[in-house]
């Protein structure tokens, strides 16, 4: 079923700063292909309901013969939240497939990392389910303003520079792979097609989130926003950065997660790095 509102509000009236990124990002980064089968992510919040909305228009308009399923992971909801999940849902025309996933359960036995294992544990659940719908990609609902931050947080809070890709092969799943097609729409712009969609809003799900007040993410978020108000383009200068890599300013470098690290300055004057450095993060 398709939501003629939904739909006309994508394409008219957010075309411009919604559908046109959207659709840069897809074309850019070959993230729909035909043949594709696609797990989309529904959380019943601003941005897997975008999602799944511009994954069905993209689908209705693109002439890209794919198909996709929308799934929604209830990792142990209270009881409103997911009601409101599935009202938004409904209200924009569609019937996402729900998996129980006990894992806030789980999460709030563990003593520490908790965002770490929450997100790892998600992470197999979707691929999981998305294998026994038939589906070789999950789309996330990710935005620009997800990767700035995701960005900056890793330098800040993890001492590495690593950016949110819009494409991910699963090294644990081979065949399956993350897309991120709203990797490029501002999340200002979510939050105002969302309300003139009168999407009923959905707080933290997170208990151990919001025992933290937000966590990290806020922070950096709250940062980002006080930045913009003197640099405009500060989130968008993030993203380009990720664009823009040069090698020959970076100390270290690695072409993929368990590649071993390349001494860069070593390489250029032709000695033997200090091992007692090169090791002294393993395993990040």
């Amino acid at each position: 079923m398709k939501n003629v509102s939904a739909s006309r509000s994508i394409q008219r009236e957010y075309r411009r700063l919604i559908w046109a990124p959207f659709c840069k990002a897809v074309d850019t980064y070959r993230l729909i292909r035909p043949g594709d089968r696609i797990a989309v992510c529904y959380s019943g919040g601003k941005d897997s309901s975008l999602l799944a909305c511009c994954v069905r228009d993209y689908q209705a308009y693109s002439g890209v013969d794919f198909t996709y399923e929308i799934l929604m992971l209830d990792p142990g909801y209270e009881k409103s939240v997911r009601e409101t999940a599935l009202r938004n849902a409904e209200s924009l025309g569609f019937s996402p497939t729900v998996v129980e996933a006990p894992i806030f359960e789980a999460v709030e036995e563990a003593p520490r990392s908790f965002c770490h294992i929450c997100a790892a544990m998600r992470r197999g659940y979707l691929y999981k389910n998305a294998g026994k719908l038939g589906c070789g990609k999950i789309a996330l609902g990710h935005h620009l303003d997800d990767v700035a931050e995701t960005t900056l947080m890793s330098v800040l809070y993890g001492g590495q520079f690593r950016g949110m890709m819009p494409y991910v092969p699963s090294d644990s799943h081979p065949g399956m792979a993350l897309i991120r097609p709203l990797c490029l729409v501002r999340e200002k712009d979510v939050i105002e097609w969302s309300k003139s969609m009168e999407l009923r809003p959905i707080t933290c799900a997170c208990r151990m989130t919001r025992k933290e007040e937000g966590g990290a993410r806020k922070k950096t978020k709250a940062l980002l926003k006080l930045l913009e108000e003197e640099t405009p383009n500060v989130v968008s200068n993030i993203f380009a950065s990720l664009n823009r890599v040069s090698l020959d300013t970076v100390l270290r470098y690695r072409m993929d997660q368990n590649a071993p690290w390349v001494d860069s300055l070593a390489e250029r004057l032709h000695f033997e790095p200090d091992s007692a450095i090169m090791n002294e993060d393993k395993g990040r």
